[in-house]
């Protein structure tokens, strides 16, 4: 495992490579460390299986492999202080913009994909809804992130043919900043618009 470029030389020591349960989403708690050199071993699983690699200071990288095929897994987990620029969304707002193949990558539960970030500070606990819309062919996704941890997402499979074009979650937020992702899982053409608001939860 090492850093992402410009320092992709440099190992990551004692980071934490964890498979991820292919039906939920969520880390299964079975897990191992890289040693000094950024190296880690893996015992007793096979055929297709998703991890998250993680570490404090971090963005994880999820990845899944076909073990019959390939018996490595390289990571690169990007230092925090180099996540691109967000924009700051707001109770009772909505934000526009684009997301396209050239924008950066989001490492999100199973896959790496181009992003937008925005930033959610909530002052008090309280029931919020995201919703995202967009026209056309394309399938978006919406996730929320707090630090590096997976809180909720929406993920209809507009490509499979299944729902339209937005996507929306619901939950119950304890006070902290999060992040809000708008992300491309499979585009048609330019960079796509969006119109992506949260509001209080009726």
């Amino acid at each position: 495992m090492r850093e992402t470029a410009p320092t992709e030389t440099v190992p990551v020591a004692d980071a934490r490579v964890e498979v991820i349960d292919p039906g939920s989403g969520l880390l299964t708690g079975r897990f191992v460390l890289t040693d000094s050199r950024g190296f880690y071993q893996f015992p007793g699983l096979s055929g297709a299986v998703s991890f998250r690699a993680s570490k404090d200071g971090y963005e994880g990288d999820s990845k899944r492999v076909q073990l019959t095929q390939t018996l490595t897994l390289d990571f690169s987990l990007m230092p925090s202080s180099r996540k691109p620029p967000r924009e700051t969304i707001i109770v009772g707002q909505t934000q526009t913009g684009t997301v396209g193949n050239s924008d950066p990558t989001c490492a999100g539960k199973f896959f790496v994909r181009p992003c937008k970030r925005f930033a959610l500070v909530v002052t008090s606990q309280e029931g919020l809804r995201a919703r995202l819309a967009w026209s056309g062919g394309h399938d978006l996704d919406l996730e929320l992130w707090r630090d590096d941890t997976f809180v909720v997402a929406s993920l209809t499979c507009q490509a499979c043919g299944v729902g339209s074009g937005d996507e929306t979650f619901t939950a119950i937020l304890s006070p902290g900043e999060y992040e809000v992702r708008a992300v491309l899982f499979q585009g048609i053409g330019a960079a796509i618009p969006f119109e992506l608001t949260v509001s209080r939860a009726d």
